[in-house]
């Protein structure tokens, strides 16, 4: 009969039990200095914040402009149909009066101010 002998699991020792963690701790290793390039230098999570910090300024400035166009527009639209708003731009921009209207100008005197006593 043949016995059935059962073989003793050798313990591998120091350096085989750190050969086997080895790339379980290398990754961890790897993944840790990945880890704090992305949160700790200048070109991960900080950058990123500043990019979309300038996404947001530029979206902002887009609808100021957006709006500004459209005021724009709309004057536009005024001066090529209303007689009344080209007389006023005529008036106020450019000085100009109708005919056998007269201007008055004030202008306010400018006060001399007083040498300062030594």
């Amino acid at each position: 009969m043949a016995k059935n002998r059962k073989k003793k699991r050798q313990k591998p020792g120091f350096l085989g039990e750190v050969s086997h963690r080895l790339p379980t701790v290398a990754g961890m290793i790897l993944g840790g200095m990945f880890l704090g390039y992305i949160f700790f230098t200048k070109d991960g999570v900080p950058l990123y914040r500043a990019q979309v910090q300038a996404a947001e300024n530029l979206e902002r400035r887009i609808h100021e402009i957006k709006t500004q166009n459209a005021i724009l527009e709309e004057e536009i639209r005024l001066v090529q149909t209303d007689s009344r708003k080209l007389e006023e731009l005529a008036r106020n921009h450019l000085g100009m009066v109708r005919k056998g209207e007269t201007v008055y100008q004030f202008v306010e005197p400018q006060v001399k101010h007083a040498p300062p006593h030594l």
